[in-house]
């Protein structure tokens, strides 16, 4: 199986330079624990621009939002939100009447351009 790929916005791309080490996305036919698992390569790229960072999957989570929480921290998702209601907040309007969620650690190995 080939690397699992994400395409994120620039600003939640440059998170990882903050501290992010977690990604968070509704579960669903591609974000699933049959794509998503322990030691699958992982290419997260920023937007369409060629610039990306590599690495492997490493714990996940998956469960309501505050099953999530109780096990990752939401700064680890969103290092730029300074409260767990902020992040909620941000949360529910980017993904809206979601009950289930997949959180994965991201483990980087090495920045390509």
């Amino acid at each position: 199986m080939g690397p699992f790929e994400i395409y994120l916005q620039r600003d939640k791309y440059d998170w990882y330079s903050q501290g992010k080490t977690y990604e968070l996305w509704p579960y669903n036919e591609k974000f699933s624990t049959d794509n998503i698992f322990k030691g699958r390569r992982l290419v997260i790229h920023r937007g369409r621009t060629g610039t990306s960072l590599t690495g492997e999957i490493g714990e996940v989570v998956v469960g309501s939002l505050d099953d999530v929480l109780e096990q990752v921290s939401f700064s680890s998702i969103a290092p730029t939100i300074d409260t767990v209601a902020n992040f909620r907040e941000e949360v529910n309007q980017l993904f809206r009447n979601i009950s289930k969620y997949i959180a994965f650690e991201v483990i980087l190995n090495q920045k390509q351009t």
